[in-house]
């Protein structure tokens, strides 16, 4: 498993990287072998061998990669591209391919039902889009209150927060049955 220094030290390493990486996430495998750093510097994300800080790959974006999130079993990194015209790309995590590219989330992504649906907050279009990657097809825009920052499911899987960014203090809260509620910190 990866040490929060040895992290940081790779972590570190990465922003030394040419061109500059500017690091705006990071993604740890499950085994903690692999350490993904996104870099919005350069439009690319690195893999760095978390024992040797050996960079093993690089795959470029479109766009500067704002969110990393690992598939359930590992197999695919989604990565959320800010743009105007945002993409969450799935990579395969073995070979740095594409394998999908969706239109959603300019900031950050939330998987559930096994890894079978992909949530992505949409920032400046104040949604939430609901992806059922089986199928490659979005299947809701969920109204956020303003915003979406950031997406986290409580735990069982009911409901999924979406912290506001230009909200000062409420988080938009939705359940699989009801509209989304404003709640205050």
């Amino acid at each position: 498993m990866v040490s929060p220094r040895i992290a940081w030290l790779l972590a570190w390493s990465a922003v030394a990287a040419e061109p500059p990486c500017s690091p705006s996430a990071l993604g740890v495998s499950a085994d903690g072998e692999t350490l993904y750093v996104a870099c919005a510097g350069s439009n690319r994300v690195l893999w760095l061998d978390s024992s040797s800080g050996r960079m093993l790959r690089q795959v470029s974006t479109p766009a500067p990669p704002s969110s990393l999130l690992l598939s359930p079993d590992g197999a695919r990194l989604y990565v959320a591209c800010a743009s105007p015209r945002s993409r969450v790309l799935a990579l395969d995590t073995a070979s740095g391919r594409t394998l999908a590219a969706y239109s959603a989330g300019h900031t950050a992504a939330a998987l559930a039902g096994g890894g079978e649906m992909l949530f992505a907050a949409n920032r400046f279009d104040d949604t939430v889009s609901a992806w059922d990657l089986r199928n490659r097809k979005e299947t809701a825009r969920i109204p956020a209150l303003r915003e979406p920052q950031s997406l986290a499911w409580i735990p069982g899987g009911r409901w999924l927060l979406a912290a506001n960014e230009a909200s000062s203090d409420s988080a938009s809260l939705k359940s699989s049955s009801a509209a989304p509620r404003k709640r205050t910190a």
